[in-house]
């Protein structure tokens, strides 16, 4: 993916959040707010072998590997969903791949976390 291509997929991604948010309410809180960190995503470097992906602050949020890993940041999203919605590693997992797919169409094999 180039960068053209990610920031197509941003703009796509914000385009359908603001689509959900004017059609339904969410009800889940938990994915409410997961859908925040996504429409705030900026890429913040690109290399030959992934893609950084940051917020609005210029933090470390997302680093998506060509191989199908992505690193996600444990101080933003991993230890959330782990101590505010009392989720195990596994489901943490599954829930961050389905949501990738689900709203950026990632192909995500296996969340990891990063402590960066």
């Amino acid at each position: 993916m180039n960068k053209e291509q990610a920031l197509k997929q941003i703009e796509e991604l914000k385009l359908f959040i603001q689509s959900i948010e004017s059609k339904e309410n969410l009800n889940d809180e938990r994915d409410k707010w997961f859908l925040s960190i996504l429409k705030d995503l900026k890429i913040g470097e690109i290399h030959d072998n992934c893609i950084v992906y940051r917020n609005s602050k210029n933090e470390f949020v997302f680093q998506d590997n060509k191989n199908g890993t992505i690193w996600v940041c444990y101080y933003r999203i991993w230890k959330i969903l782990e101590t505010k919605y009392k989720m195990g590693d596994d489901d943490i997992q599954e829930y961050i791949k389905d949501m990738l797919f689900k709203h950026l169409n990632w192909k995500v094999t296996t969340p990891v976390l990063s402590h960066a």
